[in-house]
């Protein structure tokens, strides 16, 4: 971000004003100055935006910073695991709803049922974000394998971000029943690969 001295610096010394003067053109490079640290605020909030690991981050959110200032707190680190928590949960997501309204992959807005007899919430960002993730992993590895059954129903249960990393999603089986009176039919393919059946 620059500063006024360092704007300032940048003029011939004719024209440059002294540190304490209060003119006219002072007051106009203090507003170019302001100008210029709105137009870098901005521009690193669309940045964040964009990108789906930086999206609705607590770490980037001005409102969180200001909350953790105003509780007298240091700005959070990623490796305290007391801040860690407080990043994830965060609970605002609207940004990485734009993102993922391409998929289209709306947040739970309602409240989520409770695991391990937590009070219900709703879905914050880094949860959202994790979904996403999951969906995306699915669609790129294919959807009709006893694995990616797994991936989906994983993807579609709530996640426990205050629990160790293996125990944050809930636990379930899936089953496989072979149908009574399986019968063999003939699979003919169209061309190369021909030991390869298309979806």
């Amino acid at each position: 971000m620059p500063n006024l001295a360092e704007v300032r610096d940048r003029l011939p010394t004719l024209y440059r004003p002294a540190a304490g003067d209060p003119g006219l053109l002072t007051q106009f490079l203090r507003a170019v100055v302001d100008a210029l640290d709105a137009v870098e605020r901005d521009a690193g909030d669309v940045m964040h935006a964009h990108f789906l690991p930086y999206a609705d981050r607590a770490l980037f959110s001005r409102f969180f910073l200001q909350q953790r200032r105003d509780a007298g707190l240091p700005p959070a680190n990623q490796t305290v695991a007391d801040d860690a928590k407080a990043l994830a949960r965060f609970p605002y997501v609207a940004d990485l709803a734009r993102l993922a309204a391409l998929l289209p992959l709306p947040p739970w807005q309602e409240l989520l049922p409770p695991a391990g007899g937590e009070p219900a919430q709703r879905e914050t960002a880094e949860a959202y974000r994790t979904r996403i993730r999951r969906i995306v992993a699915l669609y790129r590895n294919g959807l009709g394998t006893p694995d990616a059954l797994r991936s989906i129903v994983e993807a579609q249960l709530p996640i426990d971000l205050e629990a160790p990393a293996e125990q944050q999603d809930r636990g379930f089986s899936l089953e496989e029943f072979a149908p009574l009176g399986a019968s063999a039919l003939d699979v003919h393919v169209r061309g190369v690969p021909d030991d390869l059946i298309g979806p």
